[in-house]
C-alpha cells in the first residue's frame, strides 16, 4: 500500500508538471491569450469572401447601377463592455489601386456598446477605367487607445466591370458547363435569367442541381444559335478555342 502511495504521488506530480508547462508555454507563443483586446477583419460569408479578399463584379448589374455596397466584417477579441469604442481602419496605399473617388468609406468606425464585431459599408463605384481591369481597395486595422491588431489584420475589396470566375464554377457546374472563360461565362449569363452564378451552390442546395443543368441546356442552345448564324466562325474563347458546353469541354 506505501509503494502504491508513493507511485499516485509521483504521477499527480508528474501531470501537475505537464499541464503547467503547456500553460505556460502557451502564454509564451499565443499572444492573443494575453488580456488585450483585439480587432481582425473579415468579409461577410454571404458575399463569399476568399480568405482575406472579396472580388466583385459589375457584369451582374444593370447598365444603370453606378455602385455596390459590401461589407467589411470587425471582429472583437476581447472583452465586451457596455460602452461604444472607435476603432481605427486606414487605407494600405501600398496595396491599392483604386482611386479615392472610386470609393466611399464611412467618416468613423464603432464598436457599439455589448456587441462583439461591427459590419462596415465599404461603397465601390463603377469607374469607367474597369471595363477590361481590376481594382484593388485594401483595408488595414490600426492599433488606438481601444484596441490592438489581431492576426487578420487586413482586407481587401477587388471589383471590375469585367466577368470574374464565380467560386461556383467548380463540382457539378464544371462538369454542366466545361472549362471557365471570360467569352463562355458572358454566353452563359446572356442565356437564362442567372446573372449572379456565386449564389449557385449545389453543394449546399441539392436543389440547385436542377439550375445548372437548365442553365447548361439554355447556354448550348444559344451557342447552337450563335454558329449556325456564323457558319464556319464558331464562337471561340479569349484563347482562340472553340467553345463547347459539356464536362470538361473548352
Amino acid at each position: 500500500m506505501i509503494i502504491m502511495k508513493g507511485i499516485i504521488k509521483i504521477a499527480a506530480i508528474v501531470v501537475i508538471a505537464i499541464a503547467l508547462f503547456f500553460g505556460c508555454k502557451k502564454n509564451v507563443q499565443d499572444t492573443d491569450f494575453k488580456d488585450v483586446d483585439r480587432i481582425t477583419l473579415e468579409g461577410l460569408p454571404e458575399e463569399r469572401p476568399v480568405a482575406d479578399s472579396l472580388n466583385y463584379s459589375f457584369s451582374v448589374s444593370p447598365i444603370s447601377t453606378t455602385a455596390a455596397t459590401l461589407t467589411l466584417v470587425v471582429k472583437l477579441g476581447g472583452n465586451v463592455v457596455d460602452t461604444d469604442r472607435s476603432f481605427k481602419l486606414e487605407v494600405d496605399a501600398a496595396k491599392t489601386t483604386a482611386d479615392a473617388s472610386e470609393y466611399t468609406l464611412p467618416s468613423s468606425f464603432t464598436i457599439k456598446a455589448g456587441k462583439v464585431a461591427a459590419n462596415i459599408p465599404v461603397t465601390l463605384k463603377r469607374s469607367s477605367r474597369i471595363a477590361d481591369r481590376s481594382i484593388k481597395l485594401t483595408l488595414k486595422a490600426v492599433a488606438n487607445e481601444n484596441f490592438q491588431v489581431g492576426r487578420k489584420s487586413s482586407f481587401t475589396f477587388i471589383w471590375t466591370d469585367d466577368v470574374v470566375k464565380p467560386v461556383t464554377w467548380t463540382g457539378s457546374f464544371q462538369f454542366a458547363l466545361g472549362n471557365y472563360s471570360k467569352v463562355k461565362h458572358r454566353l452563359v449569363l446572356s442565356s437564362t435569367e442567372y446573372k449572379d452564378l456565386n449564389l449557385i451552390d449545389a453543394t449546399k442546395d441539392y436543389a440547385l442541381y436542377d439550375v445548372i443543368y437548365y442553365i447548361a441546356s439554355a447556354s448550348l442552345a444559344k451557342l447552337n444559335e450563335y454558329n449556325t448564324a456564323h457558319p464556319g466562325a464558331p464562337l471561340r474563347n479569349e484563347f482562340g478555342e472553340v467553345i463547347e458546353i459539356c464536362g470538361s469541354c473548352k
